[in-house]
């Protein structure tokens, strides 16, 4: 019994690291370094042409070629430039969200101080501290991320990776 649950276990274990890494790998053409989309992941892009970026998931490569990106086929041609997301803006932001919920609970507490007793300054240095604080949490939101310019003869050239752990 214990025989078959660890030949099981193994087996699952191996076909987990065994199965194939997929993604969109994308160079500096310079420098040389080099940035990922695992398959799965969420990549914000623009499209030649289009006014605005779009973020979608990156559910399947096709081939060299195509990617689909959310339910849409995306030519990699078309592609002219990927927004890079850092550990810091996902960090920045959650630190940023109760300091935004802070100012804004300082902000009504000092609003309804102000209707309270609108003879005493503790309502309006409530109000104006809570507006300074939920600002300060809403810095995070407009960081801009690096713009990765992957048009003809741009900065980054993208393709599509496919490969396997090596065997050990």
């Amino acid at each position: 019994m214990y025989k078959t649950f660890f030949l099981a276990a193994t087996a699952c274990f191996i076909s987990l690291f065994a199965s194939a890494q997929e993604g969109l790998l994308l160079r500096n053409n310079t420098t040389g370094k080099t940035w990922t989309y695992k398959k799965g992941s969420i990549v914000t892009y623009i499209k030649s042409g289009d006014e605005g970026y779009s973020t979608e998931k990156l559910n399947d490569l096709i081939d060299t070629s195509a990617v689909v990106l959310g339910e849409d086929t995306v030519m990699l041609a078309s592609i002219a430039g990927i927004k890079k997301k850092s550990t810091l803006h996902t960090l920045t932001k959650i630190i940023g969200m109760p300091i935004m919920l802070i100012g804004s609970i300082m902000i009504a507490d000092g609003t309804a101080s102000i209707f309270k007793e609108p003879q005493s300054g503790v309502g309006i240095s409530s109000f104006l501290l809570g507006a300074v604080i939920f600002t300060a949490g809403c810095l995070p939101y407009q960081l801009n991320l690096k713009n990765m310019n992957v048009e003809f003869r741009g900065e980054w050239t993208i393709k599509v990776y496919r490969s396997k752990p090596s065997p050990q």
